[in-house]
């Protein structure tokens, strides 16, 4: 005959095997998806180096999809060889997969310091699909900071629309310009500006007329000052140029 304290035992020694499990799970998850069939997905692609805060952006942002009824793919980990890319044009081969493989209309790359913030957790990304429709372009993103490139463009936050243009971008940033894919490269009006994807996307001059750059702090708050944490109406806020601490505390305050 089992005791009442054996069976107690045995309840707790279940428990915290649950609970190890449920650890696991958590620390060691490296797919987190979302999916009703909408047309628009939002995709997030990180190292585990970024995980810290990556889960914090992952959840905020699963969560506005969960909210407006759309897919979501967040992925923590690589898809391109460490040996042949750095870790900044994942986004782009996971954004083709998403675009060829699964068909969907629009997708918006959202960086892993970046979220959808608290204070526009109820607007709609539908309005920059409609501008990037009514532009007749396929790709839209918000000017960086530099002046110093003919292509303006940061890449953190992206819409890339299913066109043939918006396809072959995503190509040719992977296969083209191969001196940047490790190291970076120089590029800019006086060769002093050095990127990874974003250089590639400077030399892809083609693609540029195909680009619909939105201002600063709608799109996204680029690396945001404590004033515009807590008072920018950005879509998105990227926290771009922040420490791992600084990232963590941050997306907790705005992202969650």
């Amino acid at each position: 005959m089992y005791t009442e304290t054996s069976i107690l035992l045995c309840i707790l020694i279940l428990v915290i095997l649950l609970y190890l499990l449920y650890l696991y799970y958590k620390y060691n998850k490296t797919d987190y998806s979302y999916k009703v069939g909408s047309t628009t997905c939002i995709v997030m692609i990180g190292d585990k180096k970024t995980k810290d805060y990556y889960l914090i952006s992952i959840m905020a942002n699963m969560q506005y999809c969960k909210k407006h009824k759309l897919d979501f793919h967040a992925k923590i980990g690589r898809v391109l060889s460490e040996n042949e890319y750095a870790p900044h044009f994942d986004r782009y081969a996971f954004c083709l997969k998403k675009l060829e493989d699964e068909k969907y209309e629009n997708v918006l790359y959202i960086d892993c310091d970046a979220c959808v913030q608290k204070r526009s957790k109820n607007d709609s990304i539908n309005k920059y699909i409609k501008k990037l429709n009514e532009s007749s372009k396929s790709i839209l993103a918000s000017y960086d900071f530099t002046d110093s490139r003919s292509c303006l463009l940061n890449s953190g936050v992206l819409l890339i629309k299913n066109t043939k243009i918006g396809k072959d971008f995503c190509k040719s940033v992977l296969l083209r310009y191969p001196e940047c894919h490790i190291k970076g490269c120089w590029c800019g009006f006086d060769n002093q500006t050095k990127f990874k994807d974003q250089c590639v996307i400077e030399k892809l001059t083609e693609f540029h007329k195909h680009i619909l750059l939105v201002p600063r702090n709608t799109l996204q708050c680029l690396a945001p000052s404590d004033r515009e944490l807590d008072e920018s109406n950005a879509f998105i806020m990227h926290l771009a140029g922040n420490n791992k601490k600084d990232r963590v505390v941050k997306m907790s305050r705005v992202c969650m």
